[in-house]
């Protein structure tokens, strides 16, 4: 087991669309600021039989996981202040454009910005300690079904669930 890690925790009070977005930029983010660092990262390629080559894959765990904004808040700042790499995305990244969103949140304080998601990775043991108050997301698959209730095809919704240890 490798000793280092990738975690995104995610804001539990927003719909998907906005998380999964939320997820795409924080990790976007959190790989430029460690771009010093690829070693680290432990990227690795991969290779079929037939030679088709997949690269970029990194040998560390990448764990997603839910939170509530205050614990959020909180772990942010616990990032912060261990030097930790740290890559927010905020309510106000959430629509009009670059520019109208970063007026929005050059607009408030950082006590009134709300966390969608917070990425960070470094050292497992550190990281665990961190973030073992938040918990696990789950997935279900379910049917969509047209209007004479024929099976149109599956979606793929996120329930928050606990995860016994």
């Amino acid at each position: 087991m490798s000793n280092q890690k990738f975690v995104v925790v995610l804001n539990r009070s927003h719909e998907l669309s906005c998380l999964t977005s939320a997820l795409g930029h924080v990790t976007a983010g959190l790989a430029a600021s460690l771009s010093g660092r690829i070693d680290d990262m432990a990227f690795l390629e991969y290779k079929s039989a037939d030679g088709e080559v997949f690269p970029w894959i990194s040998d560390h765990s990448f764990v997603v996981l839910k939170g509530r904004g205050g614990q959020m808040k909180t772990f942010r700042q616990s990032l912060v202040e261990r030097d930790l790499p740290c890559v927010s995305y905020l309510d106000t990244m959430l629509e009009g454009g670059t520019e109208v969103e970063m007026a929005a949140t050059a607009a408030r304080v950082a006590d009134e910005l709300e966390v969608l998601a917070v990425a960070t990775f470094g050292d497992r043991e550190e990281i665990d300690v961190l973030t073992k108050k938040f918990g696990p997301i789950g997935i279900d698959v379910g049917p969509i079904r047209d209007r004479r209730h024929r099976v149109v095809h599956s979606e793929v919704r996120v329930r928050w669930v606990r995860v016994s240890p």
